[in-house]
């Protein structure tokens, strides 16, 4: 009796268990059962307990010559099945816990993020001279995000309970959220005391924020996007992608955004997907000569060596690449468009770009963030400086060369500047694209962001 006791006890607490956390851990469909001691519920809990005291009362027996089982096979089966189900449930829960720990993190239904959002200080976003681009505030003693400059919202993002997280704020979120960047017993010890990531730390970005609001002035209503390079050490000081929205006001727009059909939330500028039509020709002469045109596997390989084949490797969310070996078909973005032709302004290399420059930690202060890649010779020096001048505007310290291109109804301009080999300050390549058949606008907003640029 007291075998069968302990069995149908053991069978009844074991498979309630088993079933809750089989369905939450996705191995088994969810049910209505309680998971044993732990769910909310009086009539669960008096029952449990009631269960658990009848096993203590079983084993407190005297240990008498126990009666010959019959058939073992049922105890077998039991003690295998929960063996083989805990042992599943251990593999789920490290496939969870290690491997998509992070995806988990950034779940808009994470309760820790939600509360972490409200009471731990989110770290700022700052342009080069710390200026703030994003800030977080407090407001009737909980924290709220702030977007002090929000038309860099294509590039910066937004992190919000509902909408999640966007661009910068979601590449960079481990050291704005306090998880990276501070030391290891800091962050143990406030999950300890309070479940919560420490304060987040500010991170300067390479944005040159006066020379973009005169780059999102110049834009305006025009649909595309501009980057200003800086063509040797591959910092980013302008990235413009317009049409712009305002993340402040997520609450009443993220629904009509997301279907948007003009698309506010694509960052254009890294993300965007264009044809480059004429627009290479420049590079192509500088690399095989004019009189010598290369053939489809010179071409390629050219291509792969500008970075055209591959995603620009930054803190950046950017877009899906053409596949290698594309030509006729070939897609490419501003960004990719602005690191391809920076070796006319930077002696023959493309830099390694750069967004993120310096995170400012407790005990170091500020600690440089180094480029995800190296800088790549793609031509001869001299070459690049000859390519150059070939485009050089008269009386001008500055080269300069426009495309447009009509595809499938939809139309785009291109046009893409920068200093001269023997310029003095620091090298710079510019690159704007117009959704539109107006290669004059974009010259005019390019000529006129550049001027600005070299102002002494």
């Amino acid at each position: 009796f007291q075998r069968l006791l302990a069995g149908g006890l053991t069978a009844y607490l074991g498979v309630q268990s088993l079933l809750i956390l089989g369905g939450n851990l996705r191995l088994l469909p969810l049910t209505g059962v309680t998971l044993p001691f732990v769910s909310y519920g009086g009539s669960s809990l008096v029952t449990s307990f009631l269960a658990l005291a009848l096993l203590l009362r079983v084993i407190a027996q005297p240990e008498d010559e126990p009666a010959p089982l019959a058939t073992p096979r049922p105890y077998a089966f039991l003690a295998a099945l929960f063996s083989l189900g805990l042992f599943a449930c251990a593999l789920a829960t490290g496939w969870w816990a290690v491997v998509r720990s992070p995806d988990l993190l950034t779940r808009t239904d994470n309760a820790r993020r939600s509360i972490a959002d409200r009471f731990v200080r989110r770290g700022s976003l700052l342009d080069r001279g710390n200026q703030p681009i994003t800030v977080t505030n407090s407001k009737e003693n909980i924290f709220v995000r702030e977007y002090i400059y929000p038309n860099l919202a294509p590039v910066t993002g937004y992190t919000h309970p509902v909408y999640g997280q966007a661009g910068l704020e979601a590449t960079l979120d481990g050291y704005l959220r306090g998880f990276q960047g501070n030391p290891s017993s800091l962050i143990w010890w406030h999950h300890l005391l309070y479940g919560t990531p420490p304060p987040g730390l500010d991170v300067r970005l390479s944005i040159d924020l006066d020379l973009q609001k005169k780059a999102d002035e110049l834009l305006g209503d025009h649909a595309g996007a501009i980057i200003l390079l800086n063509a040797q050490s591959g910092e980013i000081l302008v990235m413009a992608s317009h049409p712009t929205y305002d993340p402040n006001l997520l609450d009443e727009t993220g629904e009509g955004l997301r279907i948007d059909a003009d698309a506010p939330l694509v960052d254009r500028a890294a993300q965007g997907s264009y044809p480059p039509a004429s627009l290479l020709d420049p590079l192509l002469a500088a690399r095989f000569g004019k009189d010598s045109p290369p053939d489809a596997e010179q071409t390629r390989a050219f291509y792969e060596l500008l970075g055209l084949y591959s995603a620009p490797d930054l803190r950046l969310p950017v877009g899906t690449p053409s596949e290698f070996g594309e030509i006729e078909k070939l897609r490419v973005s501003p960004l990719q468009m602005v690191l391809a032709f920076a070796p006319l302004s930077n002696k023959g290399t493309r830099p390694a770009p750069r967004i993120a420059l310096a995170v400012n930690t407790p005990s170091q202060g500020w600690v440089i963030l180094p480029a995800n890649g190296d800088p790549l010779n793609v031509m001869d020096e001299a070459r690049a400086r000859q390519a150059a001048e070939s485009l050089q505007v008269p009386d001008q310290p500055f080269w300069r060369f426009e495309s447009r291109v009509s595809e499938k109804g939809k139309s785009v301009a291109w046009f893409v500047a920068g200093t001269l080999p023997n310029w003095q300050g620091t090298p710079l390549t510019l690159i704007v694209l117009l959704e539109e058949n107006n290669a004059s606008m974009a010259m005019t907003i390019g000529e006129a962001l550049l001027g600005e640029a070299l102002e002494p």
